[in-house]
């Protein structure tokens, strides 16, 4: 496991266990965001639709597959 891969990890974990749903939603948005820019699909979408706020969670996985079009992940974009 790398550094970043750790961090991401790490910062997953504690994300995870933020009390309030709404900052957790913000959380969660990021690191799923910051995922797909490592390139690390999967797990991007895996944490972004895990997102409990519909509109947090719509504008993560938009960011996610925006990122795979720009990388040329077309086809599950």
């Amino acid at each position: 496991m790398t550094d970043a891969q750790w961090v991401l990890e790490q910062a997953l974990q504690v994300a995870r266990s933020i009390w309030d749903a709404g900052d957790r939603s913000l959380a969660l948005r990021s690191i799923a965001e910051a995922m797909a820019k490592a390139g690390k699909w999967e797990q991007a979408l895996q944490v972004a639709r895990s997102i409990e706020d519909e509109e947090k969670r719509s504008s993560a996985l938009s960011s996610v597959a925006e990122a795979m079009a720009k990388a040329g992940v077309r086809e599950q974009a």
